[in-house]
């Protein structure tokens, strides 16, 4: 997790749950109780058992390296003692999920309504043997040389006189229970600036005037840390409000809370519920200091653009970490965040880190978005030139008469050379495969350049369409023929080739892997495409297509309607019906 981690995901699919974890069972470690729950959401009529257990990853080395420094260790027993706790702390039972990062502890309660937390006996069992394993690979005077082990027992406090298995379930329960649990915040979705009353106050704008006031004119203890606060909270009001003279004020009889703007003084409340909701959540989340802040839905009523501000603070500004909870696509957008996915299954809700571009997309579809929400279509289809685009466009709209172009999908052109140039091992063809973070839903249509049946793609187009094969969205199309003139019978495309070239002969014989305009040269320079093309699908009367053409334009249209969230079709019958005169 970094600083900012997003928990993302539908409605009721379990995110307020993961914030309530953290809001009543991390206090629980941190005062060193662990009670099971009384309370969870449960399916109506469910009489099973329920399980609970909590699996915590944190920086226990960074704790106990700072507990023995503040103790004055000297430098060599100091290492000696990490070193003996690296060797402990890399076992595989406490990394599930890899060598890399902090390892984890899994608790779960004590007998009844005990309220030690316990490390999970299953886990304290596997680490232990996994330890006894490494202990005896050991030679003697390795053994003998592991000063670190006896220091390491009294820095937490476990007994010499017990025996080693005793010993290390010993020390693992002790290191358990100094792992550096932060305090817990909560910033709900619902957020008003109110008095507090019967002294009660909350993060969610209860009794802020009073806390505000209070960095203000700050008492002598902390005063510069608390007068900073109050001007990192005027620089973001500054930012929201775009301008460099703005600034909050707190009135003497503490009952509102005043913006200084352009020459005017107003109540924050006549500046709208957007810079109202934002001044609540950079005022709480300023005034907390290392705490885990938990905030559900932080861009209610806030505009894309003050979202990414308020986010870009949060991170800059102050010292927590956060969990948010959110459906926004422009916080998910935001770089400077991790992100989960969490999504309810028929067992529950699962929690998925969300770690690549196809990741976030996934994330994005779930929840909805598409490219026609910021008004682009919602999915692109590249091909090599403009002739191809007038054979696609037209074979698409014979399929499916209801998919427009520039609203359901936009055609992009890559030219021909461009694959020609490149090598599957250059950056630009990696960069070329990049633009699918233009658009996830992408199709690449590509002449298959082949002059035989055994002829190989080149190397280039393969990795294009292995790249493309293994994106949750979209596909790569790889001509059946040597080029996309070869889907046009070959009676049409010379007949198109005669009326718009009048001066030569076009005989094309039909054949797959040959080229359909080779064998008719003009006078001087090339053949116009886009002339034949257009003659031959305003005379196009045929059944059925040549090749694998029926199955992929269907195929291409059955991802339009997906990506644009249209009914499914079930495509049948003859591709083109015959005109009847």
């Amino acid at each position: 997790m970094s600083k900012l981690h997003l928990l993302v995901g539908q409605n009721n699919s379990g995110k307020s749950n993961v914030l309530r974890v953290a809001q009543r069972y991390l206090p629980l470690l941190r005062k060193q109780e662990f009670r099971r729950p009384t309370d969870l959401d449960l399916p109506n009529d469910y009489d099973g058992s329920v399980e609970f257990a909590l699996s915590i990853s944190a920086d226990v080395r960074g704790a106990l390296e700072t507990k023995l420094r503040s103790e004055e260790i000297p430098d060599h027993q100091l290492l000696q003692q990490l070193l003996e706790l690296d060797a402990l702390l890399s076992l595989p039972a406490f990394r599930p999920v890899g060598p890399r990062g902090d390892p984890w502890f899994d608790f779960e309660s004590g007998p009844g309504m005990g309220k030690e937390p316990l490390v999970s006996s299953a886990q304290m069992q596997t680490a232990a043997e996994q330890y006894s394993a490494y202990w005896s690979e050991l030679d003697y005077s390795e053994r003998q040389m592991r000063h670190g082990l006896a220091a390491l027992l009294a820095s937490y406090n476990v007994g010499t006189n017990l025996n080693q298995a005793a010993k290390f379930r010993a020390l693992i329960s002790q290191i358990a229970r100094s792992i550096p649990v932060p305090a817990v915040s909560t910033i709900a979705a619902f957020r008003q600036i109110r008095d507090a009353d019967d002294g009660v106050i909350d993060h969610s704008g209860i009794g802020l005037i009073k806390r505000l006031a209070r960095l203000e004119n700050p008492l002598l203890d902390g005063y510069e840390e608390n007068a900073e606060k109050f001007e990192a909270i005027n620089r973001f009001t500054r930012i929201v409000l775009e301008d460099p003279t703005a600034r909050l004020r707190v009135p003497a009889t503490q009952d509102d809370i005043l913006v200084q703007s352009r020459g005017r003084v107003l109540p924050l409340d006549s500046l709208g519920t957007g810079v109202h909701e934002v001044i609540i959540l950079a005022v709480a989340a300023t005034i907390l200091d290392g705490e885990l802040v938990c905030i559900e839905e932080p861009e209610v009523h806030l505009h894309p653009l003050m979202q990414k501000r308020l986010l870009r603070y949060l991170a800059t500004e102050t010292s927590n970490h956060y969990l948010i909870a959110t459906h926004s696509a422009h916080i998910l957008d935001s770089s400077i965040a991790s992100i989960s996915h969490v999504q309810l299954e028929s067992g529950g809700s699962t929690i998925d880190a969300a770690v690549s571009p196809t990741d976030v997309w996934k994330i994005a579809t779930d929840l909805g978005f598409r490219a026609s929400d910021i008004v682009q279509s919602n999915a692109v289809i590249w091909v090599e030139g403009p002739s191809d685009r007038i054979y696609l466009e037209f074979w698409l709209r014979t399929v499916d008469p209801h998919l427009t172009e520039g609203v359901h999908y936009s055609i992009m052109f890559y030219g021909g050379r461009l694959l020609s140039q490149l090598d599957a091992s250059q950056r630009e063809i990696t960069e070329f495969i990049s633009l699918r973070r233009l658009n996830r839903n992408l199709v690449v249509l590509i002449d298959s350049d082949k002059k035989s049946p055994r002829a190989p793609l080149n190397a280039t187009k393969r990795r294009i369409v292995e790249e493309f094969e293994d994106s949750a969205g979209g596909f790569a199309w790889v001509t059946a023929g040597r080029e996309i003139e070869n889907y046009v019978p070959a009676e049409l495309l010379n007949a198109a080739f005669e009326a718009t070239h009048p001066s030569r002969a076009a005989t094309w014989d039909g054949g797959r892997y040959s080229k359909p305009l080779e064998g008719a040269p003009i006078l001087s320079g090339s053949p116009d495409k886009n002339a034949i093309a257009h003659f031959a699908v305003e005379h196009w009367s045929y059944r059925e297509p040549t090749l694998d053409l029926k199955k992929q334009i269907r195929r291409l249209a059955s991802e339009l309607r997906r990506v644009n969230d249209l009914p499914k079709v079930d495509y049948k019958g003859p591709f083109v019906a015959v005109p009847t005169s």
